[in-house]
Parts: structure tokens; sequence; C-alpha cells
């Protein structure tokens, strides 16, 4: 469709990109930017070429900036550098930009430099201003391989929740709603635990490469690289951790719903309300170990 709509000269000028899976997000991102700039798709990251410009939460916060924003439409608005005019800006994670940064990419949005393609590339539309939603042609990527697509810690945590639902048929929700807890807790220091253990090992590969040769600078510049690479691949894990939880009451929606059971319905859309909370109170740097407390009360005990 993308590629028809390419050839015809009609693509949108922008177009936000979303679903729970992070590689088929960045996959179709990556091969809607190399379309339009007449380049083949890359195998592993986005294309490289003169009129793409790429950005991406920075940081511990994990935030994308206003400067951030300005560089990117300040960018896009200068000429080509090749002769087809094309020119590419990618935000990745787009829900984490800051609110001054959403307003300002905004101005873009509405209005674009010619021959612009914008790709807005986010799990969370729901966090992005309705303004910029309403300005994007939305591209929602289902997985019809879902089951398989899992991560491994993914697949342990819907046998968790099947657990769960097992023990609390019938009975009081709140010591089953606490033992889920504390099995995804453990398996959030496991995912953090195993992404330090990777991280430290590379580093500690690069600093035995370089260590006898005049590069301390450098060797602390990629130290503090990996420290932050650690928090931010935890956080996208955690992201899709929460985001199973959401599927999971999602699927037990679409059976209320089928059954014609309002009530519980309702009640569910009340726990997925909870999830969404949980993710807006990460976002806002709340303790971890409350805000999970908190929601797993809502989403899991509540009768």
């Amino acid at each position: 469709m993308l590629a028809r709509a390419q050839e015809a000269g009609r693509l949108a000028h922008a177009y936000l990109i979303t679903g729970q899976h992070e590689s088929l997000r960045r996959e179709v991102a990556n091969g809607l930017a190399a379309l339009a700039l007449r380049v083949p798709a890359a195998k592993d990251g986005y294309p490289q070429h003169p009129d793409l410009r790429l950005i991406e939460p920075e940081s511990k916060s994990r935030r994308i900036s206003i400067e951030q924003v300005r560089t990117l439409c300040n960018d896009l608005s200068l000429r080509s550098l090749t002769p087809d005019g094309r020119k590419v800006g990618i935000l990745l994670d787009a829900e984490r930009m800051t609110p001054a940064a959403s307003n300002a990419f905004l101005k873009t949005l509405e209005e674009p430099p010619p021959l612009c393609l914008l790709l807005l590339v986010t799990s969370r539309p729901e966090s992005l201003l309705d303004t910029i939603i309403s300005r994007c042609l939305r591209l929602e990527l289902h997985d019809g391989g879902a089951a398989t697509a899992l991560s491994e810690r993914e697949q342990r945590l819907v046998q968790l929740l099947e657990g769960f639902a097992r023990r609390s048929a019938g009975k009081s929700r709140l010591a089953p709603a606490y033992g889920l807890l504390r099995d995804v807790q453990g398996l959030l220091s496991e995912a953090r635990a195993q992404i330090k253990d990777e991280e430290e090992g590379e580093f500690s590969d690069a600093e035995k490469r370089y260590e006898r040769r005049d590069y301390g600078a450098w060797l602390d510049e990629k130290e503090e690289y990996h420290k932050t690479q650690i928090e931010t691949r935890y956080l996208a894990e955690r992201d899709r951790i929460i985001g199973t939880l959401a599927r999971w009451w999602g699927g037990r929606l679409r059976e209320a719903q089928h059954r014609g059971d309002e009530p519980g319905a309702n009640a569910i859309l009340r726990r997925l309300e909870a999830l969404e909370q949980l993710h807006e109170h990460l976002a806002r740097n709340v303790q971890e170990a409350l805000a999970l407390e908190a929601a797993f009360l809502e989403a899991f005990a509540t009768e």
C-alpha cells in the first residue's frame, strides 16, 4: 500500500507508526524511510542518507527535548542534498517529547516543509497531543504471529497471568495479586541484571582493547554511554512487560464484550485504565515499587 502511494506521489506528510512490538514499528519506519528516499532498507537500524534525520530520547530521563525538535525541524527545512528533494524525519519513542517539544513539533506538522516526510514511532500514541495525532496518518501494526513474537520473558509473564486467573477465580484476589506483583518484580530484576551484565561486558571488552593507548577520555565517554544504555534498555523492557499486562486484560475485555457482559467489561476497562496510569506515573519518574504496587492493587486485586 505504501509503495503504491509512493509511486503515485500520494504519501502523506506524516505517519504515526504504532503497535506493541518494537521490532515491527522500527521495521516499518525503516522501510518507509527507505521507500521515500529511494534507497535500500537498512538491515540493522535505519538508512544512512544525508536527508534522513532521526531523534530519540536522550539522557537518563529518556525525554525528547525542545532543542532536539528545533534542530530536527531546522534541518528538514534546509535544501535537500539529493536531486530527488525528499527529506525524512524520524522520531523514535515520540511519546517521550516534553510538552514544549510537542508544541514546537506541532508547528512543523501544521506547516511541513515541501517534500518532507515525518515518521512518529510510538507504542503509546495516547500520550501524544490530540492535535499531533489528528495531523498524522496512523499505521497501527498488528503481528498475526504475536504468540511466537513474544520474548521468552513475555511468554513466562503470560503463564504467570494465567496462573493468577486460576488462583483468583471465585476467591479473594488480594493474595494472588500480591503474588503476581512479586513475580513481575522478579522478572524486572532479572531483566535489569541481564542488561547490566551485557552492557558492562561490552565496556569491559573495549576497556581491555584500549587500556594501553591514550584513550582515557574516550573510555570515560564509553563508560557513561553504557551506563545510559543500561537504563534505556531496562525502561524499554519494563514498557514491554507492562504492555503484556495490558494485552492480557485486553483479551479478557474482548471475551466479556463477546458474552455481552457489560458490567464485566466495564470492570476490565477500569483495570486497563490503572495500567495506563502506571505508564504515566513511571514516565514522571514516580518511584517504581510504589507505582507498581498501587497499579497492581487496582488492576488485579479489586473485585
